[in-house]
């Protein structure tokens, strides 16, 4: 079995066939499963920062209930860190998230998670 993120698609595969794969980097979250989704495109221009001016994509995915799944790899020597860090990140980083780097030049991925 491959390890670290190397390993997020084929526990997709083998454990949540169904799921959705969020883009790789995504805090706190690789995959969500059951969850009712839309997706909408915005054009945003941001006011300050290194892209300042510049006008972006931004595509919003709405994820609504379903269960979000985080996937850990580590030796047993590490598992109590990994788990630790996993679960303030699941405390620390849900609602509207965006990815800080673009998916491809120019474009940004955002996720809302509407509990349902």
């Amino acid at each position: 079995m491959p390890i670290g993120t190397a390993a997020e698609g084929p526990v997709a595969i083998l454990y949540y066939p169904n799921s959705v794969t969020l883009p790789r980097g995504y805090p706190a979250y690789d995959l969500v499963q059951g969850a009712d989704s839309s997706a909408k495109i915005a054009y945003e221009r941001p006011r300050s920062g290194p892209l300042r001016g510049q006008d972006i994509t931004v595509v919003n995915q709405t994820f609504e209930g379903g269960h979000w799944i985080s996937v850990k790899t580590t030796d047993s020597a590490g598992v109590s860190r990994e788990l630790d860090g996993a679960l303030h990140d699941m405390a620390n980083k849900s609602g509207a998230l965006r990815l800080n780097h673009p998916l491809i030049f120019l474009v940004f991925f955002q996720c809302v998670r509407m509990h349902g």
